[in-house]
């Protein structure tokens, strides 16, 4: 059987005088929070490794300078995530990505 629009609110009118909690029967959901701190998690970091090290006789690509690699990873305390390598080249040390210098 199947009822108009007014039919149905005056229904559920009634409803809830008579009995306020039929109409709200409703599946309560148990909702789990997870939180995850920065222990849980590490990103994982594609570095690629170019085969320099420390000493080795290098010429930076874009001016034919000849340098010596200085450091690798750290240098008076400053720290390298990427490749990049402390070259001195001249009289000044610079941050050279491992793309940009070859090998002698």
């Amino acid at each position: 059987m199947s009822y108009n629009k007014k039919d149905l609110k005056a229904l559920k009118k009634k409803l809830k005088k008579e009995n306020p909690s039929a109409l709200g029967i409703k599946k309560k959901v148990a909702i789990k929070n997870v939180k995850r701190t920065a222990a849980d998690f590490e990103p994982q970091k594609k570095i690629v490794q170019w085969n320099y090290g420390i000493n080795d006789l290098v010429t930076y690509k874009f001016s034919d300078n000849i340098g010596i690699i200085v450091a690798d990873k750290q240098f008076f305390g400053k720290r390298i995530e990427k490749n990049y390598f402390y070259v001195l080249l001249g009289n000044a040390v610079m941050k050279i990505d491992g793309q940009h210098i070859r090998k002698l």
